[in-house]
């Protein structure tokens, strides 16, 4: 409930900074988590909200300082911190993930980008394919449980997709990789 009181402060103090009135269920976090490949060594999230994707990884053991992630609503910036010490929070547009210093294995989102502008998607998913090593992944899920967004077609493979219906609203996860 904590979380949902969070969310909806955020939401009301930057509406454009939230992108769901519902924080992702443990059942959605644990899928999105497990999509991980074992050896990855960086992972970056993309829209942390409350952190159940973040708690969800750490649970399978990552370790908070090998994650970054992402997030434009600075109170859930300050959460993120504190509810993770060690965790790297960066408080800015997930198309800033090229000024990380280090390699990125994984990227998982939780970034509404059907409804983001498609030039803002695209500047995202651009500037994601070039931090990516080589075969890296990237992890997306979203509402629409039909078909996943088109604009990974410029510079990713679709290789598989997951719906968790124990979620809230049911989600489809998918996972893309660099080609």
């Amino acid at each position: 409930m904590l979380n949902h009181i969070r969310l909806t402060k955020a939401l009301i103090r930057s509406p454009k900074s939230v992108g769901t009135l519902v924080p992702s269920s443990r059942y959605l976090a644990s899928q999105m988590a497990s999509a991980l490949p074992a050896d990855t060594e960086v992972v970056v999230e993309f829209g942390g909200g409350t952190g159940p994707i973040t708690s969800a990884m750490v649970d399978s053991g990552y370790l908070p300082e090998n994650i970054y992630v992402f997030e434009l609503s600075e109170p859930l910036c300050m959460h993120l911190k504190r509810k993770f010490p060690g965790l790297h929070v960066i408080n800015a547009s997930a198309a800033d993930i090229t000024s990380l210093e280090c390699e990125v294995g994984v990227i998982i989102s939780s970034l509404p980008l059907k409804s983001i502008p498609d030039l803002m998607v695209v500047d995202i998913l651009e500037a994601a394919r070039k931090k990516l090593q080589p075969g890296g992944y990237f992890v997306q899920f979203t509402y629409d449980l039909l078909k996943y967004n088109r604009l990974f077609n410029a510079g990713f493979h679709h290789i598989s997709k997951k719906t968790v219906w124990a979620n809230f609203p049911p989600a489809r996860i998918d996972i893309f990789q660099k080609k």
